[in-house]
């Protein structure tokens, strides 16, 4: 039987999630008690202090509509004024 591998040294944790209820709109976790509260992250760190993580990466999904509009407004203002809105391209483009 082959030897096992070694864990590495230092972790990448490629999945988490933070809810930023100060500067976001999450409307969508109002009514789910263990997501209604805000998710730091000094939140993080404490929780997964100790455990080896070397580094994140930060996923941002869910977050309300209006948010992400007053987010991207400079991104959709040159879309729409200086692209090609036929362009099948732009399209991908822009929900790339």
């Amino acid at each position: 039987m082959p030897e096992a591998e070694a864990l590495p040294e230092a972790l990448i944790d490629t999945h988490r999630h933070l809810v930023l209820r100060d500067s976001l709109g999450y409307a969508w976790t109002d009514t789910l008690p263990p997501l209604a509260g805000a998710f730091t992250p000094g939140d993080y760190d404490r929780l997964t202090e100790g455990a080896g993580i070397a580094g994140v990466l930060h996923m941002e999904t869910g977050v309300d509509e209006r948010d992400w509009r007053v987010t991207h407004h400079l991104l959709m203002s040159d879309v729409a004024q200086k692209r090609d809105l036929t362009d099948p391209r732009t399209v991908r483009d822009f929900a790339a």
